[in-house]
């Protein structure tokens, strides 16, 4: 708690504040997002981005801040391939929620950061009871083999590459492209489906 933080939360947990709560939570804190995010709530005596001092003023302020959860152990570093800002190649998809429209297959190009000696990824799906409207991915997984030209099915069932299984599947850039194709079963224009998160373990070029 930090000033006069008792009229602050009277004011965010009731009415119109209540509701103003709800709605910057629901825009801010859904789907996918590789930071962790931080609200505060502040009643400041004035306000500091004006000329005009003598202002009659209401409410709060909201100051927000994310701080990376990039994972050290040693020398090696763990990161969200989101972080790193995929280029879609074809297909609809929405970075905010990682979720595509499993209408039509996706494309997605993801650098993983060319500064970095790629170890190994790996594929986690999001805890989530299938619905009617927010599904996980349900499909097959290919990713571009830059040796051969061609894609290959994700060849770990256990979701993980690393090393000689994973050369393959990096350009030079550390790039890496895969396409998910859903599974028809699932066609509906109203339904979106989760992609799994990607996890990268790399150690910084010397």
């Amino acid at each position: 708690p930090v000033g006069d933080y008792e009229y602050s939360s009277n004011l965010i947990s009731s009415g119109n504040g209540k509701n103003f709560l709800r709605y910057i939570l629901s825009e801010r804190l859904h789907g996918y997002f590789s930071d962790a995010r931080f609200f505060g709530f502040i009643r400041e005596e004035q306000l500091g981005f004006t000329a005009e001092k003598n202002i009659e003023k209401y409410g709060v302020h909201i100051l927000t801040q994310s701080v990376a959860l990039d994972r050290k152990e040693g020398d090696s570093i763990e990161y969200c391939a989101l972080s790193r800002d995929p280029v879609v190649s074809s297909g609809e998809y929405d970075l905010q929620t990682n979720t595509m429209n499993p209408m039509i297959p996706l494309e997605i190009h993801y650098p993983l950061g060319e500064e970095q000696n790629i170890e190994g990824i790996r594929f986690e799906k999001i805890e989530l009871e299938d619905g009617k409207l927010l599904q996980n991915f349900q499909g097959n997984m290919a990713l571009y083999n830059y040796q051969t030209g061609g894609y290959d099915l994700l060849p770990s069932k256990d979701g993980t590459l690393e090393g000689e299984k994973l050369t393959p599947y990096l350009s030079e850039k550390k790039e890496l492209n895969i396409r998910f194709v859903p599974k028809e079963s699932n066609v509906s224009p109203q339904i979106r489906q989760y992609l799994p998160q990607i996890y990268v373990v790399a150690k910084e070029e010397a």
